[in-house]
């Protein structure tokens, strides 16, 4: 789901801003899992891009603070920073079976709405939770 999710907020941020990406970036633990980063470039239809260190979020944190006022612990000029090394997820299926996925996803979202109800529920004992 999160494959498809990713799908639906890129839709609404290439519809308002009218820009499409081409290229997604990601980070985080999820991206260690190659088959679904390739997920990811698969329905997106566009390349997946992660960098060889999955947690660059903290790491451009913890660069920002060493590099604070009074602290001087790293350099952030460019010519001082190593370049990064990066994974490229490039779609493999055709846009066509990416939508038809992407409608099937949808579809079973739709389906599964209005089944919760707010009656207590019984485990089994007639007593209600």
């Amino acid at each position: 789901a999160v494959c498809f999710q990713t799908r639906e907020i890129l839709d609404a941020m290439n519809k308002d801003c009218g820009i499409p990406l081409d290229q997604l970036q990601v980070d985080g633990g999820m991206t260690n899992n190659k088959i679904l980063m390739q997920l990811q470039a698969d329905i997106l239809c566009i390349p997946v891009v992660k960098p060889s260190m999955p947690e660059t979020t903290a790491l451009g944190a913890a660069m920002a603070a060493g590099a604070a006022e009074g602290v001087g612990v790293w350099s952030l000029n460019p010519e001082d920073l190593t370049a990064v090394t990066c994974e490229r997820f490039e779609p493999q299926i055709n846009p066509e079976e990416s939508e038809f996925r992407y409608a099937r996803w949808k579809k079973a979202v739709t389906k599964s709405m209005g089944w919760e109800t707010s009656e207590p529920l019984s485990n089994g004992n007639g007593i209600n939770k």
